[in-house]
């Protein structure tokens, strides 16, 4: 049996969790300054006002995944913003920024 979770999570950029969500295949709907999307029984809504996502506990995995892209997606874009070069060197399990 599946059971609604709230879990918190920061989001501080829409747009790149926007971006991110979009790039994994997801279609976004935006509402009440929160972005939700299709997956599964109930809808995964990330909350941006209160900073935390719902969802059901059967999407645990999809949510982490996608907080660890968007987390990924979110240092990227501020490197870039700084200026900063990098490589992304990715093995099969982890992902290293390398700043130059």
């Amino acid at each position: 049996m599946s059971a609604k979770v709230e879990a918190k999570i920061e989001i501080r950029d829409m747009r790149i969790l926007k971006d991110t969500l979009t790039r994994m295949g997801y279609k976004t709907n935006e509402r009440n300054n929160g972005i939700a999307i299709k997956e599964g029984y109930r809808d995964i809504f990330f909350d941006l006002d209160k900073q935390k996502v719902v969802h059901d506990s059967y999407e645990a995995s999809t949510v982490n995944n996608i907080k660890a892209q968007y987390a990924f997606d979110f240092e990227k874009n501020r490197l870039a913003q700084l200026g900063a070069t990098f490589d992304v060197v990715e093995t099969e399990d982890r992902i290293e920024i390398l700043v130059k």
